[in-house]
């Protein structure tokens, strides 16, 4: 799988706070999101359990560091946790391990637009027989209930889309599945397969 390596990404950028959100101090939760995904790619593609949470704490300072970046130690241990959290679930996929890719930078154009971004998870799932792009969202929302609004209000799917785009355009074959999932609740928010075939 070739990737692009990018600095930066026009698709997490910080949000307004949906109503009820609770406010972060110091870095964002998505940035701080980006900086683990990005020291996962580096190691084992799909297996968290492979790091201890002080371990992957202590890489997440050391990498917002060299960024210039000041995160909050609640800020990280909450982040952090949050995505280690999320291996039961992953474990449970049928992911063919030579075909697991995280961090996915990509860059392209469309209707005259660079597109800049950065897919979390990208695997094949070997019972769906096809490939899942998988977001992990870090938002602060109060409650389960709010997790439609906030897709809306923050236009989730149409980064999806945008995934799925360059992700056809580097594999060379169709998504199957999109899928967001809401690391404060472990909740999977399952958008479908994509609709825009490969032409």
């Amino acid at each position: 799988l070739e990737e692009v390596s990018l600095q930066s990404t026009t698709l997490f950028t910080k949000s307004p706070l949906i109503k009820g959100e609770e406010p972060y101090s110091g870095l964002h939760a998505a940035e701080i999101s980006i900086l683990v995904h990005r020291i996962l790619s580096r190691n084992i593609p799909a297996d968290l359990s492979y790091y201890r949470f002080d371990q992957l704490a202590q890489r997440v300072r050391a990498e917002a560091f060299l960024e210039g970046w000041t995160p909050t130690e609640r800020n990280i241990q909450t982040v952090v946790k949050e995505i280690l959290g999320a291996q039961k679930w992953i474990n449970d996929q049928s992911i063919d391990p030579n075909r697991c890719y995280r961090n996915v930078e990509f860059e392209y154009e469309t209707a005259g637009e660079t597109i800049l971004g950065s897919i979390d998870l990208l695997y094949y799932d070997t019972e769906l027989a096809g490939w899942v792009i998988v977001d992990f969202k870090t938002d602060r929302i109060p409650s389960e209930d709010m997790i439609e609004t906030t897709i809306e209000e923050r236009e989730y799917e149409r980064q999806i889309h945008y995934y799925c785009q360059a992700a056809e355009n580097i594999l060379g074959e169709h998504i199957q599945e999109r899928i967001l999932f809401f690391t404060k609740f472990e909740r999977v928010y399952r958008l479908g397969e994509y609709e825009d075939k490969i032409t």
